[in-house]
């Protein structure tokens, strides 16, 4: 191998989708700040802290090839053939299977190597040596990145022993070092409750701490000067992909974790290259190439034909209940999905859509989500997720009767703005 691709180089992305901690290090907390360097940084640094770029590895059979009892070694040299780098690892089989390509079968054991240094590195003096022991199944913990005594070569001959799960690095070179860092802020979980206007980011820019799964957000300025910025759904046709994640797009973030959540979310689908609607998700429980199957709880309203849908798939395949609605492009509506115990309910505006028994194949705990049925253009603001508090959601039954002044008088609220659903929820709970 000539070179190595490292997808991705920081993992910055919830543990819990597809790939979690794939990364040379992993930094999943922005609202924290926390971070995890992790062993993959020092595995790379066997190679990159002792070659420098225009540096060329040796032949096949003349520096580069297997160890008789499982293993391989590379060696590197500088353009001068006057520094030289050796690389020995000795994964085992079960610790070095990756998703792409089949790893053959193979075995690795305990064993002594001898090394012969020929040619323009016959007479190198001394080797320094780092080593990394990688530990797995309960044993003692992984050191990693170890400097060891260096190597004396005796007429270019030395002679070393090899455990299973070793990465060693022999050069020439001397500038070796395990750097070190600051104790990272401790891990904390995603802030909740959570709210977003998204007023405060560039335009273009993409919004903090939901993941898009499937289609594109953009903060963009909204025409409406109520509205301000929004996130804005913006990819129109099907892209080329390498799976397929079904014409709806999804936006998740939260916690994992979330379980009851009361979710309120303006919304807008214009009649020039819009959606045929929007959702609103909860507990949704999957992700990236696996996005076509996730399973939560979803809202859905249909601007094409005035209808609305609850589902716990987004191919609407099991279908919760559905009903006709009053809806149009080109205007602001405000959904609210509320999700307790078994229990959920969702309004447009103030008028009261659904009350239903979540079903149990549905997970008790997962993302809060938004995003449209099929592509095209639509708006979303003033996102807010926060705890229904409330152990019966019957009371939402008389929000179309007692939440009309709340509606009505929306642009009193934040400059003329209707940032969140904190007044809202209030005022629901007032009236208990």
């Amino acid at each position: 191998m000539t070179s190595t691709i490292s997808w991705n180089l920081i993992a910055s992305y919830y543990e819990s989708l597809p790939f979690g901690r794939d990364g040379l290090m992993t930094a999943e907390e922005p609202w924290s700040g926390h971070y995890v360097v992790d062993n993959p940084v020092w595995i790379t640094a066997h190679t990159t802290q002792f070659t420098e770029i225009g540096w060329s590895y040796l032949r096949h059979g003349h520096g580069v090839g297997l160890l008789d009892n499982g293993g391989s070694y590379v060696a590197l040299s500088s353009p001068d053939k006057k520094q030289l780098t050796i690389i020995i690892e000795t994964m085992s089989h079960n610790h070095s299977v990756c998703i792409r390509p089949d790893l053959p079968k193979y075995n690795v054991s305990a064993q002594q190597a001898e090394f012969i240094l020929a040619g323009s590195f016959a007479s190198i003096p001394k080797l320094q040596v780092w080593k990394t022991q990688l530990s797995y199944d309960g044993l003692p913990d992984s050191t990693v990145f170890v400097k060891q005594p260096s190597i004396t070569p005796y007429q270019g001959m030395y002679v070393m022993t090899f455990e299973p799960d070793q990465i060693y690095t022999l050069t020439t070179m001397t500038s070796g070092l395990k750097g070190v860092y600051p104790q990272p802020p401790a891990p904390a979980p995603f802030p909740f409750p959570y709210s977003d206007n998204f007023d405060t980011y560039a335009e273009y820019s993409e919004a903090y701490n939901f993941a898009p799964q499937s289609g594109v957000w953009e903060v963009r300025q909204s025409n409406d000067p109520a509205h301000g910025k929004v996130n804005r759904q913006v990819v129109l046709n099907d892209p080329i992909y390498w799976c397929s994640t079904h014409p709806a797009t999804l936006n998740v973030g939260g916690d994992p974790k979330w379980m009851d959540v009361f979710i309120v979310l303006d919304v807008f689908v214009p009649s020039l290259n819009g959606s045929a609607g929007v959702y609103v998700g909860g507990r949704v429980d999957r992700g990236g190439c696996d996005s076509a199957s996730a399973r939560g709880i979803f809202f859905i309203v249909f601007t094409t034909n005035n209808t609305f849908y609850l589902t716990t798939d987004l191919q609407m395949r099991n279908i919760l209940s559905n009903g006709t609605v009053s809806v149009k492009n080109d205007t602001w509506y405000t959904m609210t999905l509320v999700i307790k115990k078994d229990m959920t309910v969702g309004l447009l505006d103030q008028m009261l859509l659904f009350e239903s028994t979540v079903p149990p194949l549905i997970s008790s705990s997962g993302f809060a989500a938004y995003g449209t049925p099929v592509l095209g253009l639509a708006d979303f603001d003033n996102l807010s997720v926060q705890s229904p508090d409330h152990s019966d959601l019957h009371y939402y039954r008389s929000y179309q009767q007692n939440n009309n002044n709340i509606y009505n008088n929306k642009k009193s609220f934040s400059n003329g703005r209707y940032k969140n659903s904190k007044i809202l929820y209030q005022n629901n709970m007032q009236h208990l």
